[in-house]
């Protein structure tokens, strides 16, 4: 890679770069690139879903005594 292809790459945003991941993976296929990104973005949720499930929100901030008296 020469120097102008780096800075290039270097101006584009996170969501470019994996736009163009997506892309290059489905070999050009755009409609499959999307698809694989929406399933992706799916399961992402999910897995972000069942993580705060299991996250206890029995938990107080502050000292004891501060938290008594409220």
């Amino acid at each position: 890679m020469q120097a102008t292809e780096l800075a290039d790459m270097a101006a584009l945003s996170e969501a470019k770069i994996t736009t163009i991941a997506y892309i290059e993976a489905a070999r050009g296929d755009v409609d499959l690139a999307l698809r694989w990104a929406v399933g992706d973005l799916l399961a992402s949720e999910e897995r972000f879903a069942a993580a705060l499930q299991s996250v206890s929100h029995g938990f107080a901030r502050g000292q004891l005594s501060q938290v008594a008296a409220s």
